[in-house]
């Protein structure tokens, strides 16, 4: 068995489930970002793999960038040129699991939004603005979008197509994914919470408190991203280069 473990609280939550649970010998896989938001990740990694007595792997996504070499794209191999931006540093996940052969990954997925904004809650969603460039009947059909369309599905569409870019290389290197945060089960559960209760993942980070780990591993300060990859894949990839050279210097006040 084996666990995405970003130290976030969705795959916080989804760790602390699997030792519920009691399987044995489960593995953890995580993506470390790089600099001073890579090293408090690591910490909170590290809390979570020693909490729940995980055999934890730590994969560098520096090291693995888009257009790296031996990636899908540096490799011109088929691959979905939509996907995601991670794909190549994923991929190295997807494989460190299957050579430990896990068979079964639980990962955070979903985690987003099941604590989004329900149509059933108190809380007022924005006005969409005008569009001053329609016309009248472009217009008049704008507010009829959302008529007559497809019944809902239970899990949200935005997990879903995440589900469509993420689980096809899992499959394809043996593992199957499972994402308890969208069970059908939980789903309506979140939907039926108080949204305070759900606004900045209130449950999900008392969960984690109660489980006895510190207060810097339930609230980050700074949670982690993909800017510094993205970067990295900018200055030192020739397919991103150009665009770094042409767009970077009107982005930034000081272009040296």
């Amino acid at each position: 068995m084996g666990v995405e473990l970003s130290g976030g609280a969705d795959s916080g939550n989804v760790a602390l489930a699997v030792k519920a649970a009691r399987i044995p010998q489960v593995h953890s896989f995580g993506l470390l970002v790089g600099g001073s938001i890579g090293m408090q990740q690591n910490e909170r990694r590290s809390a979570y793999a020693d909490h729940c007595g995980f055999r934890d792997v730590v994969i560098p996504a520096l090291r693995y960038p888009p257009f790296c070499p031996g990636g899908v794209r540096a490799l011109h191999r088929p691959h979905d040129p939509a996907g995601a931006f991670y794909q190549e540093a994923f991929d190295v996940v997807r494989e460190q699991a299957a050579t430990r052969r896990c068979e079964v990954m639980f990962t955070g997925s979903g985690g987003d939004e099941v604590n989004a904004h329900h149509s059933r809650t108190a809380a007022e969603l924005p006005v969409p603005e005008a569009i001053p460039w329609l016309g009248p009947k472009a217009v008049r059909a704008l507010g009829e979008v959302n008529e007559h369309l497809a019944p809902i599905p239970v899990l949200p569409v935005p997990t879903l197509m995440a589900f469509g870019m993420h689980n096809p290389g899992f499959l394809r290197s043996g593992v199957w994914p499972v994402s308890p945060l969208v069970h059908p089960r939980i789903v309506r559960f979140m939907e039926q919470l108080p949204h305070e209760y759900k606004r900045g993942k209130t449950l999900f980070r008392e969960r984690i408190r109660r489980a006895g780990l510190p207060e810097s591993v339930a609230s980050p300060a700074e949670p982690e991203n993909f800017l510094a990859v993205l970067c990295r894949a900018s200055l030192n990839t020739p397919p991103l280069q150009v665009g770094a050279r042409t767009v970077l210097p009107h982005t930034l006040d000081d272009p040296r």
